[in-house]
Parts: structure tokens; sequence; C-alpha cells
């Protein structure tokens, strides 16, 4: 007589810490209800677990644009930084540049 070795199956604890783990969670669930015997039976459920998967997929994704935006910021103030020290070395370059004229004028008379 044979025997068949069962996998082990963990604790079935998921650790829910970004809309991404919640998404995963959810989506364990339906896909139960849905290979269940009588999957009708738990449509309310499903459509309440449905409407929690959409809105962590939206916080999700309002999350990567929040990143995104925050970076294309970032980005920005660099350029602007950027931008604002090289006006003020031109602005350097062109005092010098008068000082020099005056002293060359001053020394022409």
């Amino acid at each position: 007589m044979t025997t068949k070795k069962r996998k082990k199956q963990g604790s079935g604890w998921v650790k829910i810490q970004t809309p991404q783990d919640l998404r995963t969670a959810i989506q364990r669930m339906l896909n139960k209800i849905l290979m269940g015997k009588a999957p009708l039976d738990h449509a309310g459920t499903f459509a309440q677990l449905a409407n929690a998967w959409t809105r962590a997929y939206q916080t999700e994704m309002s999350l990567l644009e929040m990143k995104e935006l925050e970076a294309r910021i970032a980005d920005l103030e660099d350029l602007k930084r950027y931008d604002e020290s090289k006006r003020n070395e031109s602005l350097d370059e062109m005092q010098r540049a008068r000082k020099e004229l005056k002293e060359l004028m001053k020394q022409w008379r």
C-alpha cells in the first residue's frame, strides 16, 4: 500500500503590508469562492471582495503615480537649481567683464 505524501501547507496567514499584498489575499479568497461547489451561494461575498480588490488596485496605482510625480518634481527641482547656478555664474562673469571694461576705459583716458 502506498501512501501519498501531502505537501505541508502554511498556516494560511498572509502578511498584509501593501495594497499588492491585500490584492493577493483577496485574489486567493475569490479563487476559493469560484472553485467551490456552489459559487452562486457566495455571490454577495464575491461582489464585496471584488470591490475591495478594485479599491486596493486603485490605491496601488495612486501610490505608484505619487512616487513617479515625486521623482519628476525632484528632477525639476534639480534642473531649477542647476539653471539658477548657471545664471549666477553668468551674472558673476558679466559683472567681472563690466569691471574690467571700466578699468580699461579709465586706463585709456
